[in-house]
């Protein structure tokens, strides 16, 4: 227990509340429903944090923090420093970055695969209830923003069984992928998307995980799918900056889809951007 708290703890973008450090302690991958997590919940998140962990943690206004950055030197491994077991003192670089991030990512997947986001999920018109439903749902604030980026620091795309599991929360027109993709939107800022039409490889386009965009390819996503200026992979990545997924999309055959029109590749862009503007605009 008190090293997968200190994982968690450690991996975490930003201190946990005692909520949610409950939450991410308890799930479990056949858990559905917050109410399946009821047998494993902590009668006291902050007693058995403090109990377990208190040389390392403290709880400030019911979020849990490293004791001092110095923590964090100590107790996560550095593979061209790390000295033997038998040299160190039990707890000294004892947590794995990849390990620790993967059981996070774990938790913030099991929890955005509950059932309610598919069948209830959250409306694209109606993005004013997000911060709602979100203090409702008390992990999805930060499952939704940051499980990609554990998923990345930990290689589960690399492994099949952990890559096929994560690629469920971008299956495309899912109620969970739009609830999740909502949620992080909103905390990034970026209002480009028609939610509408939302799809598997624009969310991952849009997040720049080319790992992710490589998978869904070869998983047969049709990689030209979402036909309008914002919720097309290629744009999304274009507009991104993200030279990597823009390349990889283009190699694969997408389709530039500009100013109303498509184009088979940059060549025909660039062909059509150097003719008079006036005949530009009445061609398009």
């Amino acid at each position: 227990m008190a090293k997968r708290i200190l994982q968690i703890v450690v991996a975490a973008t930003r201190p946990l509340t005692l909520d949610e450090m409950d939450i991410a302690l308890a799930i479990q991958p056949n858990h559905k429903a917050i109410e399946d997590l009821e047998p494993y919940r902590l009668y006291s998140a902050e007693t058995t944090v403090k109990d377990i962990c208190g040389l390392f943690v403290k709880v400030i206004d019911s979020k849990i923090y490293l004791i001092h950055q110095t923590a964090k030197e100590f107790l996560t491994k550095r593979s061209t420093t790390a000295q033997p077991a038998t040299e160190r003192p039990a707890w000294k670089q004892s947590l794995c970055p990849v390990e620790s991030n993967l059981t996070l990512a774990k938790s913030c997947i099991y929890y955005l695969l509950f059932t309610v986001f598919e069948t209830r999920p959250l409306a694209p018109h109606r993005q004013w209830e997000i911060d709602g439903f979100a203090k409702k749902h008390v992990f999805l604030d930060y499952a939704a923003n940051n499980w990609a980026a554990h998923a990345l620091e930990a290689g589960m795309w690399e492994e099949e069984e952990l890559s096929t599991t994560a690629l469920e929360v971008f299956k495309s027109g899912s109620g969970r992928l739009l609830t999740w993709f909502l949620v992080y939107q909103k905390a990034v800022d970026r209002r480009y998307f028609d939610f509408t039409i939302i799809n598997s490889l624009a969310v991952a386009s849009c997040i720049g995980h080319e790992k992710a965009v490589k998978l869904l390819i070869q998983k047969g996503e049709d990689i030209n799918r979402g036909r309008s200026l914002y919720c097309n992979a290629l744009n999304v990545a274009a507009l991104r900056e993200n030279r990597i997924v823009v390349k990889l999309l283009l190699n694969r055959g997408a389709i530039v889809y500009l100013y109303g029109s498509e184009f088979r590749n940059l060549l025909e862009v660039n062909g059509y951007l150097s003719r008079p503007m006036s005949e530009a605009i009445t061609n398009s």
